[in-house]
C-alpha cells in the first residue's frame, strides 16, 4: 500500500499507471469467458441467490449473476418505506436512478467484470529503483492488486467512478485539482 495518504505522492506519471492499469483490466474482460470451474470459485455464493438453481453451464451462471447493484444496493431498498416513512419524495429518485442505471447499454465495450473497490489501500506500490528501472511505460515503479472479493460484472465506467470517488472526496479530499488527476489517470 502506499506508505501515506498525502496526494504529493499521486504523482502524473503514477496516476497514468494506476488508469492505464484499469483499462488493460478492462480490455481483457472484454473478452473474457469464464470456466464452469472458475464459477464454483466464486466467493461468497449466498450474495448469489439469482445464480443458484436453474444455471447448469457456465455461460448460463454468468448470464444470471446479479451486478453489484442487485447484489448490494437493491436489497436495501425492500424495507425503504418502513425504514424511512414519510420520504416518497427520495424513493421516486431512488427508483428513478435505479431506472436510469437499468437502462445504460450493456455491451462488451461498456460492461463486464470490473474490480469495483481500485482503490490505494487496494494495491501495493513498489516505487524502488529496480521497479521503476523495469516501468518502461511509466517510470514510476510497479502496482501490484489486490482484493477481489467486489469483482464481479458492471459497467466498467463504474471502476473510474470508483477511483474519482475515492480520490476526490472519501479518503483524498485535499487533492487540489481533481481535473487534473481525472486527465492523468484517463490519459
Amino acid at each position: 500500500r502506499l506508505r501515506t495518504r498525502d496526494a504529493t505522492e499521486f504523482s502524473p506519471a503514477f496516476v497514468a499507471k494506476w488508469g492505464d492499469m484499469l483499462g488493460r483490466m478492462h480490455k481483457l474482460a472484454k473478452t473474457y469467458q469464464p470456466t464452469a470451474r472458475s464459477l464454483e470459485l466464486e466467493p461468497e455464493p449466498q450474495l448469489n441467490s439469482a445464480a443458484s438453481g436453474a444455471a447448469t453451464t457456465a455461460a448460463d451462471r454468468i448470464a444470471v449473476r446479479p451486478s453489484h447493484l442487485d447484489d448490494m444496493v437493491r436489497p436495501l431498498t425492500v424495507d425503504f418505506d418502513r425504514v424511512f416513512p414519510g420520504h416518497s419524495a427520495l424513493r421516486a429518485k431512488l427508483d428513478a436512478a435505479f431506472a436510469w442505471a437499468d437502462a445504460l447499454p450493456k455491451t462488451p465495450d461498456t460492461y463486464g467484470y470490473t474490480h469495483s473497490d481500485f482503490h490505494v489501500g487496494n494495491f501495493f506500490f513498489d516505487p524502488s529503483a529496480a521497479a521503476k528501472a523495469a516501468d518502461t511505460a511509466f517510470g514510476c515503479g510497479a502496482i501490484t492488486l489486490f482484493d477481489f472479493d467486489d469483482c464481479g460484472p458492471n459497467h466498467f465506467a463504474n471502476d473510474i467512478a470508483l477511483v474519482a470517488y475515492y480520490m476526490i472526496w472519501w479518503q483524498y479530499s485535499h487533492v487540489s485539482k481533481p481535473q487534473e488527476f481525472l486527465d492523468a489517470f484517463l490519459r
